[in-house]
């Protein structure tokens, strides 16, 4: 199974092109600012799902997901500050909204460590400690 098989990843990559789509209408200064920002964390989220598939320890698995939930969490709020500007209307705030929280929902979902429906690879047995600290807030 490759990436691409994963609900979560595939959530994250159609919240993806819905970015670039909605960004696309920005206005031309905010072409390195805030429209650079948030295609940068939405393709972030999708990638960080996408090269967790590469590593083989749980700590780099964790690392990743907990990265996509960061990045997750910065579309978030970009889409927030893009309807307050006014560069998004209530329809397409309200749609790159309910993508977000449904890309969310399927990374809660999908869980390396407690084997979900999406697991990535079977990594081999790894030295480092089992016992990973909980992510900060």
């Amino acid at each position: 199974m490759d990436y691409r098989s994963n609900i979560a990843w595939q959530r994250c990559d159609d919240l993806a092109v819905a970015v670039y789509e909605a960004t696309a209408h920005f206005p031309p200064q905010e072409r390195f600012g805030l429209t650079k920002q948030m295609r940068d964390a939405a393709t972030s989220a999708a990638a960080n799902i996408a090269e967790r598939y590469g590593r083989r320890t749980v700590r780099d698995l964790l690392h990743f997901l907990y990265q996509a939930r960061g990045s997750s969490y910065e579309v978030e709020y970009f889409i927030h500050l893009s309807h307050r500007l006014g560069y998004l209307n209530d329809a397409q705030q309200g749609n790159l909204a309910e993508m977000q929280g449904e890309a969310g929902r399927a990374r809660s979902r999908d869980s390396s460590v407690t084997g979900s429906a999406n697991p990535p690879p079977a990594a081999p047995k790894s030295t480092a400690s089992s016992a990973l600290p909980a992510p900060r807030p």
